[in-house]
């Protein structure tokens, strides 16, 4: 019987396929890097790499776990903060992150499997999973805000929490497109929709004597 594998093992080796794997679609993208080029950047043979992964999708759908993993501490820790409303702290943190030198470093590959998820199947679960796990740990946010009205509430609370989530992603979207973009003027426009001070008090009480 062969010897069983330690569970810390197979969790540094897989950490360490997913490292290389990193390194390789952020020089070349994803469809340019191949299985041979995540061989020699984690200095593992093939069937070392293949005992783990299958391919290229699997890994990605491996670092969409990782995703979903980050950001559930990430909305667990700033929902519980004080003196901000959960979602504006929710937003603030995920912001905070994105202007890191590595999330911009990670901007493209990101917007690259948005792009590949539109034709490839197990891609697109896997971003669709972290997107449902991220906004349902969201929607629980958003009843309390529309209670007390700083949210209408007629809204979907599941599309308010997807529209955040939107507003997250355009921060990745300046990092591609306009790097030199203020992120944090945008980043201030996206907090007061959070904090319901998006419109002026005399734009909300026209809008309301419309209706």
């Amino acid at each position: 019987m062969a010897p069983k594998v330690r569970e810390d093992y197979r969790d540094a080796r897989r950490a360490q396929i997913l490292e290389a794997a990193a390194e390789c679609f952020l020089k070349k993208g994803f469809h340019r890097t191949t299985m041979q080029d995540i061989f020699e950047a984690s200095a593992l043979s093939a069937g070392a790499v293949y005992n783990y992964f299958k391919g290229k999708d699997e890994i990605v759908a491996a670092m969409g776990e990782l995703s979903r993993t980050r950001n559930a501490a990430m909305i667990a820790r700033a929902s519980g903060s004080k003196g901000e409303t959960p979602l504006a702290a929710i937003l603030e943190s995920f912001f905070e992150m994105l202007k890191t030198p590595d999330a911009g470093r990670w901007a493209p590959f990101d917007l690259e499997t948005f792009a590949e998820a539109a034709r490839n199947e197990r891609i697109r679960e896997s971003i669709r999973e972290n997107a449902l796990a991220t906004t349902d740990a969201m929607v629980r946010l958003v009843g309390p805000l529309q209670d007390s009205g700083v949210f209408s509430p007629d809204l979907d609370p599941q599309s308010v929490a997807i529209i955040f989530m939107v507003l997250v992603e355009g921060m990745q979207l300046l990092h591609v497109i306009d790097p030199g973009a203020d992120r944090d003027a945008y980043a201030d426009a996206c907090l007061a929709i959070a904090r319901g001070t998006f419109c002026t008090g005399i734009a909300a009480d026209s809008k309301s004597k419309e209706a």
